[in-house]
């Protein structure tokens, strides 16, 4: 309605043709903000409809033991997508000696083909396939990294892996490599607590990746936000010298925002709170 009436205006004669480029251009630039956090917004909201109620969970089903041995009642049970001693980290109350921990599952492959299965561990590992030993390291078989060449079929296989620590150093690798490629951690997408089928894992890949894309563009958002802020703020330290320089960087940039956006203050202020709150909401999957 607004572009209607600066063109009815131009034409009337009433506004110079250097008045309506300005207007019209004003206009576009905070359609282009608008169409943007409008399709962040969707995304954002189609990533958690799917993650949360429509594709099936991934990773592999984690329980730790407070003995040796996957003996006595379970300490904890979860799911994770890696198989990784990183969880004793974030939690410092689990205890790190006399413990065992299993991880089991299923790992899709879309094609049959030959895997390189990589593992090491101080003190133990075991590390089955369709319930076959593959790899087992211990103090008596040696701890370093091995390699196994397994041939696999298309489609599920149980994998089960199988870490105990008595006491001393503490550590954990297990990898694969695909075609003689190098080694790397099992892919959180192949990696599932049921069984799977092929249209399960294409919805688990899809959201995993739109949460990933979701989580950059609101970032962008926020970057893109706080240097606009920072160059407002800038005019009122500029006085000191040490920020001297960076607040003229900021101002620079945040004109550049400007003349591109055409935000106001209270916008842009509207806009940072507003996707403050958004973005913590595709984080939350990632953490699991």
């Amino acid at each position: 309605m607004r572009a209607e009436r600066v063109r009815s205006a131009w034409r009337e004669g009433r506004v110079s043709r250097d008045s309506v480029r300005a207007l019209m251009g004003n206009i576009t630039r905070r359609r282009l903000v608008c169409w943007y956090l409008c399709v962040v917004a969707t995304l954002t909201v189609l990533s958690g409809v799917l993650h949360g109620l429509i594709a099936p969970p991934m990773g592999l089903v984690r329980t730790f033991y407070a003995t040796s041995g996957f003996s006595g009642e379970p300490l904890s049970q979860d799911r994770t997508t890696e198989i990784s001693l990183a969880f004793l980290d974030q939690d410092p109350t689990l205890p790190r000696r006399f413990i065992s921990v299993e991880w089991r599952g299923f790992w899709f492959l879309p094609q049959a083909q030959t895997v390189d299965v990589y593992a090491g561990a101080d003190d133990r590992v075991d590390v089955l396939v369709d319930g076959q030993l593959v790899l087992q390291r211990s103090p008596r078989l040696g701890m370093h990294t091995i390699g196994e060449t397994i041939t696999l079929s298309a489609g599920s296989h149980t994998v089960t892996v199988r870490y105990e620590q008595d006491g001393g150093g503490m550590r954990l690798n297990v990898q694969r490599a695909f075609a003689g490629a190098r080694p790397a951690p099992f892919t959180p997408t192949r990696l599932f607590p049921k069984v799977p089928n092929v249209q399960d894992v294409r919805l688990a890949t899809g959201t995993y990746w739109l949460l990933r894309v979701v989580v950059l563009l609101w970032l962008l958002s926020i970057a893109g936000l706080l240097v606009v802020i920072g160059g407002w703020t800038g005019h009122r330290v500029a006085h000191s010298r040490p920020w001297r320089r960076a607040a003229n960087l900021g101002r620079k940039i945040q004109s550049v925002f400007v003349r591109v956006t055409r935000l106001t203050v209270s916008q842009t202020l509207h806009v940072f709170a507003l996707t403050a709150l958004a973005v913590a909401h595709p984080l939350f999957p990632l953490c699991q």
